[in-house]
This record gives structure tokens, C-alpha cells and sequence, in this order.
């Protein structure tokens, strides 16, 4: 459903949805030489789109509730959380900025073991992976000489199992580089440094 739009042309809409699958392996748990036995898997997703668009943010939330219901199998029957959340904030107009996001989706956790493409297959070796990320930043432009922009980047990841280990990053980013009067030469000066710390 739509909510009131913005006065800037803006405004908040609201999208459900709802996905249903069935799937059969042969193999439901990736053995080796495919010795294990098949199952047929019914997945049932329900899910939401939020997105908002103001005159000074612009937000989306995407969420999937991902159900997997094994017909044989029932005890591997099990639900997954996958979510992917950004928003851009204009704190100062024209100045300064922030961006955040978080997620949360699944992925093998050890290469040495059993290699899913999806939740499907019951490998013991799919693991929860969250990430969240917070990044001030100053933005300026200068006519159409330059544009300057200062960013700093604060990251956190973290998993459900110990394979993957979690981390947190630190990131500076500094740049200026030409404008629109430099239509033939343009020139820039960057940097960027990245710290990752692992727990």
C-alpha cells in the first residue's frame, strides 16, 4: 500500500509478497559420490519491500522469511531470516551526509565442506552472516570547479558459526577531484585506508 506522498514528490510505499517453491534432491544433504538421500522441499517466503523517499533521506528495507519445510526429512525442516536495510540521511543540506545499512544473509562457512548454491540442501555448512555499516561523510562543491568529500566508514561482521570469523572495519576515504569546468584535462587526489580487526 502507498502512504501519503511526500510534498517533494517523495513518500513511503509498502509492498508484500509471498513466494512458494518446490524443490526435489536427490541428494538432500550433498554427500559425497551422492550417496544420501533425496527429499522434496517445500519453501514458503513471505516477505515485505519498505521503501521512503524524502526530500532529505532515501530508505529501503527488504525482508524474506525464508520457511523450509522437508517432507521426509522433518527434523531438518527450518526457517531463515534474510534482510537487506540502506538508508542515506542528509543531516546538513548540502554538507554533510550519512549512510548506513545492515543485512543478514546465508553462506557456506568452511570450503572444505559440503557446497550449497541455496538453504535447500541440508549441509551442516550454512551459516547466519550479519553485517552492519555506519559511514559519515562531508560532501562539498565548489561551482564547477571541484567536489571534496571526507568519509569515514565503521563496519561490523559477524556470523553463527566460529569458521567465519567476525570483524570489525574502519575506513577513511578523502578525495578531491575536478568539476564540470575541466571538460577536456580533469584531474583528482584520493585516498583510502581500510582497518580490519578479527575477533
Amino acid at each position: 500500500q502507498n502512504a501519503s506522498p511526500d510534498p517533494a514528490g517523495g513518500g513511503w510505499r509498502i509492498i508484500p509478497r509471498l513466494n512458494l517453491r518446490e524443490t526435489y534432491s536427490d541428494n538432500i544433504r550433498l554427500g559425497a559420490g551422492g550417496t544420501d538421500s533425496g527429499d522434496l522441499v517445500t519453501q514458503i517466503n513471505p516477505g515485505i519491500l519498505v521503501t521512503g523517499l524524502g526530500r532529505r533521506f532515501n530508505f529501503t528495507a527488504n525482508y524474506t522469511m525464508n520457511n523450509l519445510i522437508y517432507a521426509d526429512q522433518s527434523g531438518l525442516s527450518r526457517m531463515r531470516h534474510q534482510f537487506n536495510v540502506m538508508n542515506t540521511t542528509e543531516l546538513i543540506e548540502n554538507l554533510f551526509f550519512v549512510d548506513g545499512r545492515a543485512t543478514m544473509t546465508q553462506q557456506n562457512a568452511s570450503l572444505l565442506g559440503p557446497q550449497g548454491l541455496d538453504n535447500v540442501n541440508a549441509t551442516g555448512n550454512r551459516a547466519d552472516v550479519k553485517t552492519y555499516t555506519i559511514s559519515p561523510y562531508l560532501r562539498h562543491r565548489f561551482q564547477d570547479l571541484a567536489t571534496a568529500q571526507l568519509r569515514y566508514t565503521y563496519g561490523i561482521v559477524e556470523s553463527s558459526v566460529n569458521a567465519l570469523r567476525n570483524s570489525h572495519r574502519n575506513g577513511f576515504q578523502a578525495g578531491l577531484n575536478s568539476g564540470d569546468a575541466f571538460r577536456i584535462f580533469s584531474w583528482g587526489a584520493n585516498y583510502d585506508k581500510t582497518i580490519i580487526d578479527y575477533d
